[in-house]
């Protein structure tokens, strides 16, 4: 093939699985268990729009003529290596799967699981999976179907199911440009136009596939250009009422000069984000900002790190551990206001009053806490959302336009040091950066937000869990002083108590027995990390 044929080729292929694609898209909808409202498909990019657009009303702009282009100029000049964008959601689905399947979240329904989920949650995980597997899955059982091996698009009788072609609108209600033809999947769109053939007013474009006769097939794929009666008939170059038969000269005439031939879907079952790197990029934002939202809402459900980060740093500001644990100093980073209100405890005292006032605990004497309230009623805090998330999660789950989108993250970069540079100091209201100027601090602003959602809050947890039923134990062998009654889930209320008692130990003065036993379990923990590498 050369070069103009290649390209129709790839556009066709692109066309068909944005067809698949929007079958998947209703089906997931459908599927929704507790409201379809909770079910987005992954934003689409302005070639995907538009072929959208073009495919249901019909329309076609200037914007998705370029997009058009650059996509067919990025399969040109990067070839094989068109695939290496997938190569890297396809890394960060195996990284996110694996950090979900910790919790036996892929178990049995009937396995023990410690390390539930919200029931509030499991919307989003059904939305990761689907993004993950469903589609694959729909065009494997499509193509097996539809395209069996050396036959495909060939037929031995004279059935024609519905195809890709022209169509005559006297037979539909002009009224209407979305009305059923002869077959209840066909749909009639806007009229298209093909340069050197002039169709007539009453004709118009379908977006459905037809099989061909086995005769009217040349080897290369290639349809003969005489056609046989029912093929006329069926496009509406012949229309029949009663027995009586009208042609339409012109149409026959223009539709002989065509060089048509079928284009067999690609048998990647992944092309349609493969071989259109935009869009797989939005897949893989959509992908990692879910992931991190999961992560997110398994840690507010569990809160086990919150406790041991309050122990953690108490450790290290008395200088009873040396070594450092590089996840809870990162997780202490991203989430310094939520967990110490902005800035880590310089006093005992205040340890613990940061704690306390966290989860809304206060100490009546010296032997009880105020426990009467059961902890699944008390108002349990939750870790922010990071702003680059933030800001374009409401575009990528279809809740805000592109423009509101790129309006966030201007706002988000505008006080970047990197973006001050770019504006007038002597002005008094920052001007907003230019579209290049954009471009450029993202370029240095994205790696670092990106690193950050891919920090794996559900392996600290499952870390934190054994770590502290460690300390309980170190510090009464019997169990008894902190007694541990699970909740539904996995949750244990006795190391949120275990924790207050810890942080008000401190509080009489001189040396914390209990803390110095928190800190020979985590510098155990932290020598064995060590040796890990």
């Amino acid at each position: 093939m050369d070069k103009k044929e290649k390209e129709d080729v790839l556009l066709s292929q692109l066309f068909i699985d944005l067809d698949l694609f929007n079958t998947y898209n209703r089906l997931t909808k459908e599927d929704e268990s507790e409201s379809s409202a909770l079910y987005a498909p992954p934003a689409p990019d302005a070639l995907t729009a538009g072929l959208l657009r073009l495919k249901n009303e019909g329309q076609i702009s200037v914007t998705v003529v370029f997009a058009a282009q650059i996509f067919l100029d990025l399969n040109e000049i990067l070839g094989d290596k068109i695939t290496e964008g997938h190569k890297d959601w396809g890394k960060l689905a195996w990284e996110g799967q694996s950090s979900l399947g910790s919790t036996g979240l892929w178990l049995p329904m009937n396995a023990t699981n410690p390390y539930w989920w919200s029931p509030r949650d499991l919307h989003t995980l059904k939305k990761i999976c689907d993004i993950n597997s469903r589609f694959r899955k729909l065009k494997e059982f499509w193509l097996r179907r539809t395209c069996p091996g050396q036959n495909w698009g060939r037929t031995d009788g004279y059935e024609f199911a519905p195809t890709t072609g022209l169509v005559n609108r006297s037979d539909q209600d002009s009224t209407s440009v979305l009305q059923p033809v002869t077959n209840k999947n066909t749909y009639c769109t806007e009229q298209g136009n093909l340069r050197g053939v002039q169709f007539s007013k009453d004709l118009v474009l379908t977006n459905t596939y037809t099989r061909f006769l086995e005769c009217g097939l040349h080897s290369d794929g290639r349809v003969d250009p005489d056609w046989g009666k029912e093929w006329l008939v069926s496009i509406g170059a012949i229309t029949r009422a009663s027995n009586i038969e009208t042609h339409n000269q012109q149409l026959i005439k223009g539709v002989k000069h065509l060089d048509i031939r079928l284009i067999r879907p690609h048998s990647d079952l992944l092309f349609f984000y493969t071989h259109n790197p935009v869009y797989c990029g939005m897949i893989g934002l959509r992908l990692l900002t879910s992931y991190d939202e999961a992560r997110l809402a398994h840690c507010d459900f569990h809160l086990v790190i919150i406790f041991m980060a309050h122990l953690y740093q108490e450790c290290v500001r008395t200088n009873f551990i040396r070594k450092v644990w590089p996840a809870m100093e990162t997780m202490t980073q991203l989430h310094r206001k939520d967990i110490f209100d902005g800035n880590v405890p310089k006093s005992a005292d205040e340890a613990y009053e940061k704690f306390s006032k966290q989860f809304f605990l206060s100490k009546v004497s010296s032997q009880e806490y105020a426990r009467a309230k059961p902890p699944g009623e008390m108002t349990m805090p939750e870790l922010s959302r990071k702003t680059f998330s933030q800001a374009i999660r409401p575009f990528l789950e279809h809740q805000a336009t592109f423009n509101e989108a790129t309006n966030n993250l201007q706002n988000l970069v505008q006080n970047l040091p990197s973006a001050a540079m770019m504006n007038d100091t002597n002005r008094r209201v920052k001007r907003q950066l230019t579209s290049l100027q954009f471009l450029h601090v993202l370029e240095g602003f994205l790696p670092d937000e990106i690193s950050k959602l891919r920090f794996d809050y559900i392996a600290l947890t499952l870390v934190c869990y054994p770590l502290l039923e460690k300390i309980r134990l170190a510090i009464d062998p019997t169990g008894k002083q902190n007694p541990k009654r699970t909740l539904p889930g996995g949750r244990e209320p006795a190391f949120l108590f275990m924790t207050l008692d810890i942080l008000s130990k401190g509080r009489t003065g001189g040396e914390n027995p209990l803390l110095k036993t928190v800190a020979g379990v985590l510098e155990k923990f932290l020598e064995e990390e060590i040796l890990k590498k």
